[in-house]
């Protein structure tokens, strides 16, 4: 009760639901290291079926003590739980020469019997700074007090398998493990052994409902005021769907804490939660390349190289890096004495093209000397090579005559790949007055 009553009950609302009502001044909480209804003669059931409602699939065919009249003396008695019958002639008290028939009793339900009630002691806690972690708490006033979730019971018998960070000895029937629990950020739900260890662990059966398995010797029991999985860098989620498995209804579609290859390095990234994916291209995790396109897409994302670019989307690179033509004669070298019959660009076919070999590595970017590069008008570039970073540029390439180093003009495309330039080159026709472009 607020007031600061506690009022113990030896069954649980799974038992009574019929007496699990309303109240405005109290709240229920089950015991998590309780022990099974009817195991003990001091814990009799009123009947079977009572028994199997309490433990659910955890109550099999078996002996159980009961005490079906309330009288306060218990009996060992078989009970069949697909029945729900009890046999009574396990034990009896009949004379040896008598035969025990079993016989059926219906035991009316007691209308006064309290539900099991702990009150904690009330307290209040400082909100937690991730958004995420907020859904967890209610704000009353300047304060924030914790909340208690529908998912505070023991599984009994059974253990989240596989992710335990923490392992402790404790001293059993304690809440040793539960302290140890709330103490770290880290920790989800815990498993405790009836021999007194503590298993931390940093998943919930629901992130990891494979890994949920039977176990003789543990209770499973999931934290009352864990931290939302993905709120913060010390608890990174693996993936979106795995923080949606987790955090049910609560989980929106927002910025999460990631660690898919479980790295240790957790990684800021924007969840989609009705795809249950990550938005690589949004948030900015992706590989693709500067020139690239980057299309999410479910459970990756896909790169495209942009217009003009060729390449896996990962590395892209202008489409004239890789498609050109490549021009070696030793003609076309400005150190190249031109003699007649001379060589013209006049009928040059209008594309990329790349100095390589004899010809050099690149356009000259001076004026050049009369009748070089296998012509008359050697073609010379002004403005000088762009960097890389320039991208496609416009240059002016000239023509020199006996006395004019710009007697004629043409306006041409140039890229820097890196390593080597590519020019875009067409026909150039003077007349009679032989044009080439040329190498150095």
């Amino acid at each position: 009760m607020v007031k600061g009553i506690c009022e113990l009950s030896n069954r649980t609302k799974e038992a009574r639901p019929e007496d699990f009502v309303k109240d405005l001044e109290r709240y229920y909480m089950k015991s998590s290291t309780r022990v099974p209804l009817g195991s003990i003669p001091e814990l009799p059931g009123d009947s079977c079926k009572e028994i199997k409602a309490s433990e659910g699939g955890q109550a099999v065919s078996g002996n159980y003590w009961l005490d079906s009249t309330r009288s306060g003396d218990s009996m060992l008695a078989r009970c069949d739980m697909k029945t729900e019958v009890v046999d009574y002639c396990i034990k009896h008290q009949c004379q040896n020469s008598a035969v025990c028939v079993n016989g059926h009793r219906s035991i009316n339900a007691y209308k006064g019997l309290m539900i099991a009630i702990a009150m904690l002691n009330a307290k209040t806690v400082k909100a937690p700074t991730s958004v995420a972690a907020n859904q967890d708490f209610k704000e009353t006033g300047k304060t924030y007090a914790v909340q208690c979730g529908t998912d505070l019971y023991s599984i009994y018998q059974m253990m989240l398998k596989g992710h335990t960070f923490k392992t402790l000895k404790i001293k059993p029937g304690t809440l040793e493990c539960r302290e140890a629990c709330l103490a770290d950020v880290r920790c989800q739900s815990y498993n405790v052994m009836v021999k007194g260890i503590c298993e931390l662990s940093n998943r919930t059966k629901e992130a990891r409902p494979e890994d949920f398995v039977k176990d003789l010797e543990r209770y499973y029991m999931k934290s009352s005021t864990r931290v939302p999985l993905g709120s913060i860098p010390e608890l990174p989620g693996n993936s979106c769907r795995e923080i949606k498995a987790n955090e049910g209804e609560q989980a929106v579609s927002g910025n999460y804490w990631l660690d898919s290859t479980r790295s240790g390095k957790s990684m800021l990234a924007r969840c989609d939660m009705k795809t249950e994916d990550i938005n690589e291209c949004a948030e900015g995790s992706h590989r693709c390349h500067q020139d690239a396109t980057c299309q999410n897409t479910a459970g990756s994302y896909k790169c495209t190289c942009n217009s003009e670019y060729i390449g896996n989307g990962l590395n892209c690179e202008p489409e004239e890096c890789s498609n050109y033509k490549t021009l070696t004669s030793a003609r076309r070298n400005k150190s190249y004495k031109s003699s007649t019959p001379y060589i013209c660009d006049d009928e040059l076919d209008e594309k990329w093209y790349r100095f390589n070999g004899y010809a050099g590595t690149k356009m000259p970017t001076s004026c050049v000397t009369f009748k070089r590069c296998g012509g008359q008008r050697p073609g010379w570039l002004s403005g000088g090579h762009p960097t890389k970073a320039d991208g496609r540029v416009s240059r002016t390439v000239y023509f020199r005559s006996v006395d004019n180093c710009k007697v004629k003009s043409k306006i041409i495309q140039v890229r820097n790949c890196g390593s080597y330039y590519v020019y875009h080159l067409s026909a150039v026709n003077h007349g009679s007055n032989c044009a080439r472009f040329c190498g150095t």
